[in-house]
């Protein structure tokens, strides 16, 4: 009798502290899509925080070259990051200032359009001149799939560089939805919703957002992916999708 109440003590001991790292990974991802909505400091405490040293976001894949450029930039459209192994990965450089692509320049109205053509089917050459270190440069970049992702300290950084006045401005609302935790696999899924005004449209834009963290031993988390409505959102703004 003695050695199963021992055994029936150490059963419920161990599923205690499983119940616990369940409630604790859940919490963790809770806070970490509430702060995201809230404010850039609340999301850079739970980055600093939650993210291990290691750990990664893996962004939304599109179609294109695979490049990032700050839009508030006065200069125009400069290449601030190559993403790794895209389509444009080792023809665009850091710095790269673009003039025009297929011969449209860079205006806001194009970039805003679309017309410039950075997006669109895969595996169709794009001609663009890029001024790099003073020198006009044409290149060549064959649109493909983009896979981003980026590191703790990409993360930090471009939280960092937001204002925290403009930080959710313009969201109406949100809500988190259901919140599933896998205890094997150390996963977390929450669902949530949200509604904001888009900023050229002037429209009111709402979305479902299914966002997935993987947590590692340490409770930290060591990866996670938003998937949003996208195509649905930009309906709501005013674009149309067709072929190109």
């Amino acid at each position: 009798m003695e050695v199963r109440m021992k055994l029936i003590f150490l059963f419920t001991f161990i599923f205690s502290l499983m119940s616990s790292a369940q409630a604790s990974i859940g919490a963790i991802a809770e806070n970490w899509v509430k702060a995201q909505y809230k404010s850039k400091e609340a999301t850079l405490e739970m980055v600093e925080n939650y993210l291990d040293d290691d750990g990664v976001n893996f962004g939304g894949r599109y179609v294109g070259f695979g490049f990032l450029w700050d839009p508030t930039n006065e200069e125009g459209m400069v290449v601030t990051r190559v993403i790794e192994d895209g389509p444009a990965f080792g023809i665009l450089e850091v710095g790269d200032k673009f003039i025009s692509v297929n011969g449209n320049d860079i205006t806001e109205d194009n970039v805003n359009s679309g017309a410039l053509g950075f997006r669109g089917e895969p595996g169709q050459p794009v001609k663009a001149v890029v001024l790099r270190g003073g020198d006009e440069v044409e290149v060549d970049v064959t649109r493909g799939i983009v896979n981003p992702t980026y590191s703790k300290d990409q993360v930090l950084a471009n939280i960092n560089s937001a204002v925290s006045e403009d930080w959710g401005q313009n969201l109406l609302d949100y809500q988190i939805g259901d919140i599933v935790v896998d205890e094997g696999k150390n996963l977390v899924y929450v669902w949530h919703w949200s509604k904001s005004i888009d900023d050229v449209s002037g429209n009111e834009v709402e979305a479902h957002n299914f966002t997935r963290m993987r947590f590692n031993e340490n409770g930290l988390v060591a990866g996670w992916w938003t998937l949003s409505e996208d195509q649905l959102a930009l309906e709501q703004s005013g674009w149309s999708i067709t072929r190109g």
